[in-house]
């Protein structure tokens, strides 16, 4: 649940004078300094809760804020459902295929939460490619795959470099049952960003995926990021394929299921004991 509470400081209002007693009096300063304009309150009152405090010195101020800051205030938000979407994830965790998250942190070094009703549909060591699929219902597909590469040198990871190598996989792993079309990466809408992916450096890649007959498609959400300890170039993306149902919370959470990936080295003790070792 997501709530605003959006207000001047100079205000005379109701809304106004609980901003201000809601705030500290450094807070309020640093405020009327036009050093902070949003302040986030997490979980006040239930769990997933966000409660964001919008302000400004006064009403004109906070009109600037609105006009120059929405994409931090979507960032926000959608943080916070991320977040709560891994909560969820954490939960679950007594359903989920542990045995397949054991296997993949004993043969490859990383691991990622496989859900209960995830299947593999390939394993490929020699290909350094793992995919799984979830077909419940049957119409409403979502597909995750991992891959990786030995990079010493992360310069190879360029602003290009996530379109082609999601490419070139999909390409040579996301095909047709009959063989005869593959996944590619549908050339509008694309969105490319150089971010930190869990404290490394990478870029992220949301648009719309396609079958190469252009008989079907739909969202996917893609991190490629460079890994300093293991000298790897990963990359690991969730797509989804439900041509009748809407779209936007599947593919959140395929993206948390994204940012459950972990190396070997930051698994904590607890970590692994979750796991049965």
């Amino acid at each position: 649940m997501f709530r605003i509470v959006l207000a001047p400081l100079d205000g005379t209002g109701p809304v106004a004078a609980f901003v201000k007693e809601s705030l500290d009096p450094s807070v309020r300063e640093l405020v009327s300094e036009g050093k902070e304009y949003v302040l986030n309150k997490y979980e006040p009152k239930a769990r997933g809760q966000l409660l964001m405090f919008l302000v400004a010195s006064n009403l004109p101020s906070l009109k600037t804020v609105l006009e120059t800051k929405a994409a931090d205030l979507l960032y926000f938000f959608k943080s916070m459902r991320l977040r709560r979407e891994l909560t969820s994830l954490e939960a679950e965790r007594s359903y989920q295929k542990l045995d397949i998250e054991r296997s993949l942190l004993d043969r490859y070094a990383w691991k990622m939460t496989v859900q209960h009703d995830y299947f593999v549909a390939i394993d490929s060591a020699d290909g350094r490619f793992f995919w799984m699929r979830r077909a419940n219902p049957s119409d409403m597909e979502r597909w995750i795959f991992a891959s990786w590469l030995d990079a010493v040198d992360p310069s190879v990871l360029t602003d290009d470099f996530p379109f082609r190598l999601r490419d070139s996989l999909t390409a040579q792993y996301l095909r047709t049952v009959n063989n005869d079309a593959y996944v590619e990466i549908a050339p509008y809408n694309l969105q490319i960003e150089n971010i930190n992916f869990l404290g490394r450096f990478g870029y992220e890649m949301r648009g719309n995926w396609r079958f190469s007959d252009k008989s079907g498609g739909g969202p996917f959400v893609n991190y490629t990021f460079y890994d300093e300890k293991s000298r790897r170039i990963y990359t690991v993306d969730g797509s989804i394929f439900a041509p009748r149902v809407e779209k936007k919370e599947l593919i959140i959470q395929v993206d948390a299921i994204l940012h459950t990936f972990r190396t070997a080295d930051e698994l904590s003790q607890d970590d692994r004991e979750k796991l049965g070792y």
